[in-house]
């Protein structure tokens, strides 16, 4: 997995490279010990994040999941800091706690060599992508909080000073983005309800 943050040059983004997941830009070392096989089995819907359709996937596209959302694609808008080309597929695992209101992750463990699924609000944005990339998840999924719906989807209405083509977050301050390098994208508060039902 790689990508583009703005201007930058290609990064690589955290990878899982064996079944004990080891990471090589993170340095962690693989899951060991007493909860290792738990952490193991911790499952959720598999769902490849695609930058360039501003999708996600949910890879059986046929099954229940998919035909309780509607489609197995679910429309998705982009961090303005988020790596502009990314192509993630893993398991949609929910954050504890929901909100990512904690510095650390509760189940850094689970959501490790995965994908965060966090709901907004309580704590800034950059917080919650920050909390799941410290936990080395591979990204985030940011599940509305009704906001974007109530506005008709993705705008300014319920992004302030965001409007799509461009990323949300566009007019926050760069600084406390600079260290974020995951994938980090919005959804709908009614898609990631199907999501994390699953």
């Amino acid at each position: 997995v790689q990508g583009i943050h703005g201007n930058a040059p290609l990064q690589p983004l955290p990878t899982p490279r064996d079944p004990a997941v080891r990471y090589a830009d993170f340095g962690g070392a693989p899951i060991v010990g007493l909860h290792a096989h738990a952490e193991r089995m911790a499952r959720g819907p598999t769902v490849t994040l695609d930058a360039a359709r501003e999708r996600v996937h949910v890879a059986d596209d046929r099954g229940p999941l998919a035909i309780a959302l509607g489609g197995a694609d679910v429309p998705v808008w982009a961090g303005h800091f988020s790596p502009r080309t990314h192509l993630v597929t893993a398991e949609l695992i929910p954050a504890d706690p929901p909100d990512a209101a904690a510095p650390e992750l509760r189940n850094a463990s689970f959501v490790r060599g995965r994908i965060a699924l966090v709901t907004r609000g309580a704590v800034p944005l950059v917080h919650k992508v920050m909390a799941a990339q410290r936990a080395r998840a591979l990204a985030v999924v940011i599940a509305d909080d009704g906001s974007c719906t109530h506005a008709g989807g993705f705008s300014q209405f319920c992004m302030p000073g965001s409007s799509p083509p461009d990323g949300w977050a566009r007019e926050d301050s760069e600084g406390p983005w600079r260290e974020v390098r995951i994938p980090h994208v919005l959804m709908l508060k009614e898609h990631a309800a199907v999501l994390l039902a699953a």
